[in-house]
């Protein structure tokens, strides 16, 4: 995992555990200097999925209802957060439900002392963080959910 993405992701994990988040939060801090919006939607995919998998972060009811951490992850790689017109091509997905922290992502950033940018355990947490993904068949890198270029 980049060094960027790594210290974004503990950062959103931080604030996701103070409020709730949208989707098109995690779009601003994935990637460094992305090449194009689909790499950053790309990786935006990614990272979620893998937090909602893996139990770090938890979607909001209604949507936690109705979408499972797959589900939700092939929605927002089918619609595009960038289009003009939300709710013309459903990518509500984006903007529409919170993500949150979980019991598990907040018992890590107690034990890591994660609350601000400065903190010396920060490696140790992201290596934990990569550890959960492996553990759960899900290593950083592999592409699960390619994202759609067909607006809907």
């Amino acid at each position: 995992m980049q060094e960027y993405l790594a210290s974004q992701l503990g950062y959103f994990l931080y604030l996701t555990s103070l409020d709730g988040y949208p989707p098109n939060a995690f779009l601003i801090a994935t990637v460094a200097n992305p090449t194009n919006p689909q790499e950053l939607r790309s990786s935006s995919v990614e990272v979620i999925y893998r937090c909602l998998k893996c139990d770090l972060l938890a979607l909001d009811p209604p949507w936690a209802n109705k979408y499972d951490a797959e589900s939700f992850a092939e929605l927002l790689s089918e619609h595009d957060p960038y289009e003009d017109n939300p709710k013309k091509y459903d990518s509500t997905c984006w903007q529409g439900p919170l993500l949150c922290a979980t019991k598990k992502t907040e018992s890590l950033l107690t034990k890591y002392r994660i609350n601000d940018s400065k903190n010396t355990t920060f490696s140790l947490f992201i290596k934990e963080i990569l550890d959960i993904f492996n553990k759960q068949g899900l290593p950083w890198g592999k592409v699960f959910y390619p994202i759609s270029n067909a607006a809907h």
